[in-house]
């Protein structure tokens, strides 16, 4: 009788070993499904307005730093320029991979722009990856220990 206690006992706490490695693996890989490491790049196609900077460490929980009070980026097809609108006009040339992104300046009205604008610019210069989420487009950048994130808002 003992025995068979202790058999069935072990198999118990192994089969709900098994159950709660088995539960965490599942958690884990449908965590990592929600961001996609590709993103159709035409989904970038539109016009977005800029919302606001914000801050992120991890990814999912992010801080509002300050409302924008203008700005928009137009895109009108993956082989052209980007077209930034603030107070000037700026154009970047873009390279995209995945979620991955560069952009570089190509040419600008840059008259006497407000802070705003250069701060926009500046994170659109050190932007490395972005991502699309409820009509909302993310710019992750680098080179500001306050902020790394730009918001934009499609215009639809």
């Amino acid at each position: 009788m003992k025995t068979i206690f202790k058999k069935s006992l072990r198999f118990t706490v192994i089969t709900t070993l098994c159950l709660v490695v088995t539960m965490f693996f599942v958690a884990v890989s449908c965590d990592k499904q929600e961001t996609p490491r590709y993103i159709d790049p035409t989904l970038l196609v539109g016009e977005w307005d800029c919302i606001k900077f914000a801050y992120t460490a991890d990814g999912k929980t992010i801080l509002d730093i300050n409302t924008l009070s203008k700005g928009r980026i137009i895109i009108s097809n993956l082989k052209d320029k980007w077209a930034f609108v603030h107070t000037n006009e700026i154009f970047y040339n873009h390279s995209l991979s995945g979620n991955l992104i560069q952009l570089t300046m190509n040419g600008s009205t840059f008259v006497m722009p407000p802070q705003e604008e250069i701060n926009i610019c500046e994170a659109l210069e050190n932007a490395y990856s972005f991502a699309i989420k409820d009509n909302e487009l993310m710019i992750y950048f680098t080179g500001d220990d306050n902020k790394n994130l730009l918001i934009l808002k499609n215009n639809k």
